[in-house]
């Protein structure tokens, strides 16, 4: 049964702080386990300030959960993670990652293949293994890289909602600054462990309000396409399919409703 915690905190410094801290809880819970850590892109990135080092080791995996497609590292996500402090400290203390920088006459849409063959190959290798997550929501109700398709259902699904792809490279011209995209899928965020939601910020509302909305569901015939219960209109209502969500947030629960 999906679980979802709303804390609500006073400022996003304190939100950021308390979503680190939870990081370091689940990260301790699972003891010897192996563990898979995926950032998100973006203002989620400003967990990574407060977070400590303790139990990054050799049986923990980093990476991002959703990728600029660039080889600007001012804009590629894992670059930015890169030159953390907070990654220079794990790096010595052993842990491994996969990297999603852009690889020499790579398309985006291999960069998307190899992302989703080293997410797999983790898996087999550590099928006991835990999976956490930082996750955002954009202005528009997209998270991690999955933009929302109300006027192409199908295309939608297509990209997103394969059960046998966990990660996929795309072109999301005309949806975002940065339309160069690898993310993860639905069907891998349906089976994260743990996802630390960080959105902070009045002009964050709206989306937040939609996606924490009663659950609807995505079929690729849908008639009421423009219907904000539908993932495809709001990606971020996948968190109502997620086993465990920990929602950190500077809005008010009265701002939420």
């Amino acid at each position: 049964m999906p679980q979802l915690d709303i804390h609500v905190d006073k400022d996003d410094f304190t939100a950021a702080r308390s979503a680190a801290l939870a990081i370091s809880q689940r990260i301790t819970s699972y003891g010897a386990l192996p563990i898979l850590f995926l950032v998100s892109g973006g203002s989620p990135l400003e967990i990574l300030t407060h977070l400590s080092a303790d139990g990054f080791n050799g049986r923990v995996t980093v990476g991002v959960s959703d990728e600029r497609y660039s080889i600007d590292p001012a804009v590629n996500n894992f670059a930015q993670m890169v030159d953390t402090s907070w990654y220079k400290r794990i790096v010595v203390a052993g842990v491994r990652s996969i990297d999603t920088r852009p690889v020499a006459g790579e398309t985006v849409e291999g960069a998307g293949r190899r992302f989703d063959t080293a997410l797999k190959e983790w898996k087999q290798e550590n099928p006991t293994g835990k999976v956490i997550i930082t996750q955002g929501i954009g202005l528009d109700g997209h998270t991690a890289g999955m933009m929302p398709y109300p006027e192409d259902e199908r295309m939608f699904g297509f990209l997103f909602d394969n059960p046998d792809v966990w990660a996929v490279g795309y072109d999301a011209k005309g949806k975002n600054k940065y339309p160069l995209r690898v993310t993860t899928t639905l069907p891998f965020l349906r089976m994260v462990d743990d996802s630390i939601l960080y959105v902070c910020g009045e002009e964050k509302k709206k989306a937040l309000v939609y996606a924490l909305e009663a659950p609807g569901s995505f079929t690729p015939d849908r008639k009421d396409s423009e219907h904000l219960g539908a993932l495809v209109a709001v990606p971020a209502r996948i968190i109502h399919d997620m086993p465990h969500c920990l929602l950190y947030t500077d809005l008010t629960v009265d701002t939420l409703k």
